[in-house]
């Protein structure tokens, strides 16, 4: 999924993770905003405290 999304230039590669492994980290581009219709990332939904938790539990 993370490769179609970047070959979609939906997301890129921002840094790595200093976890065992170095994970990459994701963030988000310009492209997504506008493929959203979103100004910023301030107007995606904000995680209600359920998922947030299973969010936090998965890193």
């Amino acid at each position: 999924m993370i490769r179609q999304l970047s070959e979609r230039k939906l997301v890129r590669e921002v840094g790595k993770n200093d976890s065992p492994g170095r994970p990459a980290l994701y963030g988000t581009t310009d492209e997504f905003l506008r493929f959203f219709h979103l100004k910023s990332i301030a107007e995606l939904p904000k995680l209600d405290e359920i998922d947030e938790e299973r969010f936090r539990l998965a890193r």
